[in-house]
């Protein structure tokens, strides 16, 4: 392997004995003749400079009469990055933004060329794998090292995210409003490190955390100091204060303030305290009547109703 050797040096960088060569002799470079030593200062430093130049930005300015190809990439004046999604010829990428875009874009495309033209659309992996089976052959993209992650920063002054491999398990870091790495812990019962559950990993059963088996929207359960797992529970609350009803779940409240039992019962619409035994209103017949120092032989009131109008 060669080595580099004085990348920064340019060949006559003070300018003297510097002569330009005009287009018409880089054409047709030299001939039968003796250059002049400011000409061929001229074509050492122009040399130079270039790739100096290269090795600044890692990559070259856009120029225009340059016939760019796809996968092509240029800077705009040292503020923006363009890659070529098509070939590209005196398209300035600075002014290539009227819809459909023409051959620029701000981010990279690796795989096949993107039909997505407008500029601004972000990284493109286009079937970079070219894998067209269902089983594991390739991947798009890999994330290797100790603990792999990848930060969701927004630009807005809310939280951001690191999605990360954290020991085997995937997990969420929400690092606030900090969006460079500030040496947190991330491993572990570390503050904001969530695990993400999914049907791989469930949530593990045990007390304090969610039932993992048979689990039943809407339904309470209980632990015991002898149990390890939760288990379903419809048992009845005894409080004072009502609780909070969870979706019909049948649960019972005996409330003491009034002495009535209550169901949790959803009617559709919300979830609700109903009473269990609600009172019955009487009806007249089921009224007795005392019908002790009157002539009425009723002993009901619906009876004893009956009979007076019959008498008047």
């Amino acid at each position: 392997m060669t080595d580099q050797q004085s990348l920064p040096s340019v060949w006559a960088s003070d300018g003297s004995g510097v002569e330009v060569v005009d287009a018409a002799k880089y054409s047709s470079g030299w001939v039968a003749e003796i250059p002049t030593y400011q000409n061929f200062n001229y074509v050492l430093q122009t040399t130079t400079k270039n790739i100096l130049a290269y090795a600044e930005r890692n990559s070259y300015q856009w120029e225009d009469s340059i016939n760019y190809s796809i996968g092509a990439k240029v800077t705009d004046n040292d503020t923006h990055t363009y890659y070529a999604f098509q070939d590209s010829y005196n398209s300035d990428p600075s002014i290539d933004v009227a819809g459909p875009k023409n051959s620029w874009k701000r981010a990279p495309n690796f795989g096949e060329t993107p039909t997505i033209t407008d500029r601004d659309t972000g990284l493109h992996l286009n079937n970079v794998d070219t894998n067209t089976t269902a089983a594991w052959a390739q991947q798009s993209q890999t994330v290797t090292a100790f603990r792999p992650s990848v930060a969701l920063v927004t630009t807005t002054a809310t939280d951001n995210h690191v999605i990360m491999n954290d020991a085997g398990f995937l997990s969420t870091l929400n690092t606030g409003t900090t969006s460079v790495p500030d040496g947190r812990s991330a491993t572990g019962n570390a503050e904001g490190l969530y695990r993400i559950y999914h049907e791989g990993y469930p949530p593990e059963a045990g007390v304090g955390e969610v039932p993992q088996d048979n689990i039943v929207y809407g339904r309470q359960y209980k632990s015991t100091d002898s149990e390890a797992y939760w288990v379903p529970t419809s048992g009845t609350i005894v409080a004072n204060a009502c609780p909070n009803p969870v979706r019909g779940a049948g649960q019972g409240w005996f409330n003491l303030a009034d002495g009535t039992h209550y169901t949790d019962i959803f009617d559709g619409d919300s979830s609700q305290w109903v009473p269990s035994s609600p009172p019955q209103v009487p009806t007249a017949d089921s009224i007795p009547f005392d019908n002790t120092g009157t002539t009425l032989t009723a002993t009901t009131m619906q009876a004893a109703i009956v009979e007076l109008s019959l008498q008047n």
